[in-house]
């Protein structure tokens, strides 16, 4: 039995080595969602001398198989909420031009004046002015978003501005380190409602799952399979993805090895290839969109107020 057991272990460990070296993209793809003051540290580390540079900013897909073959770690630049735009379709265009290819809508809890977030804490004031979804200037946004080829990540907006988004966008959306409301409904974890995920079959869009924790929780290893299962039978295969610590993945990928459901193009799928595929659709549809020069209305941002706590 002890000679059963040393020769599974290996082949599972020489199978986890064959699948990272060929799918994981040396380590994982870092989406790094970054705000203008950590630009610099990100461009100095990648330029630090040696055979393999730290971190390498990639801004295509292509780029990113380019950093799986050559052994190297890509980092996708992104911006965590929207308000980071001030607002204004041509500090968008900035952004772009700098490399941002990933921007979060919103955070939590910080709605702008043009997209409505997820509002799960007390401590959070919503004025009555604020948007409940995404107003017109909001879909502009999207839709000049998608004419530059930036992905929109929309797991923090509020269920009617996931929705008026998803019905929006052009191109595939993206959903990060979130999980289905059904089975997380935490504070701290981006919860998707069952009927946006199947949306996501029509949009061509992807959750990425946060596989290693709900909320405060840790997940174990048969909870995270039970998550990813359950967004696989909602929205499908082609539309499921990783997130959390990379280092929860080995010991899961083992055991999806193990299970029937899931052969190796399924698994590939998961690892990065349904993320790399949506980061390709964007990329193709880049420049169909008309480019849209309008502006906010006055009146959505005087006198009002966005992403304020309460005072204690």
């Amino acid at each position: 039995m002890r000679i059963l057991a040393i020769a599974s272990q290996t082949l599972q460990r020489t199978w986890l080595e064959l699948w990272y070296g060929q799918w994981l993209f040396h380590v994982v793809l870092s989406i790094s969602m970054v705000f203008s003051w950590h630009w610099k540290v990100l461009m100095r580390l990648s330029d630090l001398p040696g055979p393999i540079p730290i971190l390498q900013v990639i801004e295509t897909a292509d780029e990113i198989e380019e950093m799986h073959h050559e052994g190297k770690i890509g980092v996708l630049l992104g911006l965590q909420a929207g308000h980071a735009l001030g607002s204004s379709l041509a500090v968008l265009r900035s952004m772009y031009s700098l490399g941002v290819r990933v921007i979060s809508i919103t955070g939590f809890g910080c709605t702008t004046p043009w997209a409505a977030a997820t509002i799960k804490s007390d401590m959070i004031i919503l004025d009555d002015s604020q948007p409940h979804s995404l107003t017109t200037f909001g879909e502009t946004v999207l839709h000049e978003m998608n004419r530059l080829g930036i992905l929109v990540e929309i797991s923090r907006l509020s269920e009617p501005a996931m929705m008026m988004a998803l019905h929006t966008a052009r191109a595939p959306v993206l959903f990060s380190n979130a999980a289905p409301l059904s089975l997380c409904n935490s504070t701290s974890t981006a919860g998707v409602p069952d009927h946006i995920l199947g949306m996501l079959t029509q949009n061509g869009g992807v959750l990425m799952i946060n596989v290693e924790r709900c909320g405060e929780k840790y997940l174990t290893v048969r909870e995270a399979i039970s998550t990813i299962n359950y967004v696989r039978a909602v929205a499908g295969v082609d539309h499921v993805g990783l997130s959390g610590s990379p280092s929860t993945y080995p010991p899961l990928l083992a055991e999806l090895a193990r299970d029937r459901l899931w052969g190796n193009a399924a698994i590939k799928k998961l690892i990065g290839g349904n993320f790399v595929r949506v980061l390709r659709e964007v990329e193709v549809l880049r420049n169909r969109q008309p480019l849209h020069e309008e502006w906010i209305p006055t009146a959505a941002i005087e006198g009002n107020s966005y992403c304020r706590y309460a005072e204690t």
